[in-house]
């Protein structure tokens, strides 16, 4: 039982680190380009990690944000979903990379079959 509570424990910390559930008031969707790179972090491999600079237009109005995330997949030029306030669109965010939420999707469904297995066994030994 403690496992399944400790994957969902697991899950809600990742998906809240990453901006999963992350909302801003009266929230709409644009695209946004990257249009500069930070770079974040190198590995000993050399494998390097970013944070995007992205510009976005709402009603000719041009704004720019940094992604609250890193990303090797990062280019400039590559288009990027932006969440933003209708009433004040300069408080944004960028969605997570699709891989996050997967990871953090597989966490939920690991920690239920774990919790319904405990449950299981829990209620045949009567």
């Amino acid at each position: 039982m403690y496992k399944a509570l400790f994957v969902y424990l697991l899950s809600l910390i990742a998906g809240f680190s990453y901006g999963i559930f992350r909302r801003v008031s009266n929230q709409k969707k644009i695209t946004g380009i990257i249009t500069d790179l930070k770079q974040k972090y190198k590995n000993q491999t050399g494998r390097t990690t970013y944070t995007g600079i992205i510009k976005y237009n709402v009603s000719g109005r041009e704004y720019i944000t940094e992604t609250s995330f890193q990303a090797a997949s990062y280019r400039i030029g590559k288009k990027v979903v932006i969440y933003y306030n209708a009433e004040n669109p300069s408080e944004s965010f960028v969605r997570a990379p699709i891989v996050v939420y997967l990871f953090v999707y597989f966490l939920v469904l690991l920690g239920t079959i774990l919790l319904l297995k405990e449950t299981y066994i829990y209620i045949s030994r009567g």
